[in-house]
């Protein structure tokens, strides 16, 4: 078994090859274990290749601000930083722990190790206003159940059920995107399941 989480072990028998035209390719959605994944194989020149569906550029684009210094001098609210080499790589889910005490901080969304601050000569940051990196995507499903009770012609009693977020999908907040030590970090979520129940009468 792979010690890696976000793919499968080795051997996970998906199909007969010649299931796969050749040239073409053939989606799948499977479960290895606990986990569920969903990917891809593509067949082509006699050889097979597959690829599994984890990439986490899924939320909005997030700018990265400058509130350390006014190296443009020009007294602007949340000045760019400079993207260097790397800049853009997201690790998603990747636990962040405090490096003298080990405790749990949250998740490291991004690295921050390629942007820096803009020196005085430059003025300003390279990185895009739109941002380099993207932030964690959001899924959701409420659902909402009623059934009405007739009592007269003109009374009438509704229950009803909702489920907010009925799976309780954990759905991250975005990172921090100001230079410091925090950036990147991810230490607090949307809210969880909500369930409420009413009782209505019409008359």
């Amino acid at each position: 078994m792979s010690s890696n989480p976000a793919q499968p072990g080795a051997g996970v028998a998906l199909c007969p090859v010649d299931a796969v035209k050749e040239p073409g390719a053939k989606g799948f959605v499977f479960r290895s274990g606990e986990a569920l994944f969903m990917g891809f194989v593509v067949r082509k020149d006699g050889q097979v290749k597959g690829w599994i569906d984890r990439c986490p550029h899924t939320g909005f684009p997030l700018a990265l601000y400058n509130f350390t210094n006014d190296p443009s001098n020009t007294n602007s609210r949340g000045a760019r930083l400079n993207c260097g080499a790397g800049a853009g790589k997201t690790l998603g889910r990747q636990d962040a722990l405090d490096p003298s005490t080990g405790a749990y901080l949250g998740y490291q969304w991004f690295d921050p190790s390629p942007y820096s601050l803009p020196t005085s000569a430059e003025g300003f940051g390279n990185c895009p206003a739109q941002g380099p990196v993207r932030g964690p995507g959001y899924a959701n499903v409420d659902l909402s159940l009623q059934k009405n009770f007739v009592i007269t012609e003109r009374f009438r009693l509704q229950f009803r059920s909702d489920f907010l977020n009925a799976f309780n999908r954990v759905n991250l907040n975005a990172p921090s995107t100001s230079f410091g030590g925090n950036m990147g970090l991810i230490n607090t979520s949307q809210s969880p399941r909500n369930i409420q129940f009413a009782l209505k009468l019409y008359y």
